[in-house]
């Protein structure tokens, strides 16, 4: 039986908490949102944030 895919992309940056609750999301793609965080607080802190909100 073929499954529909379902992915967030871009949107989701620092709403990821909502994401990973709902069931049927296959892929959440956070790239671009660390990278734009980046530009204001630099990549390291940028990955540590995203990092803690995904561990919530």
């Amino acid at each position: 039986m073929l499954r529909k895919r379902r992915n967030c992309r871009e949107a989701v940056p620092y709403r990821i908490k909502i994401f990973c609750e709902l069931e049927d999301i296959d892929e959440v793609s956070i790239g671009h949102a660390i990278i734009a965080r980046a530009v204001f607080v630099g990549p390291k802190e940028s990955v540590r944030e995203m990092y803690e909100l995904m561990r919530m």
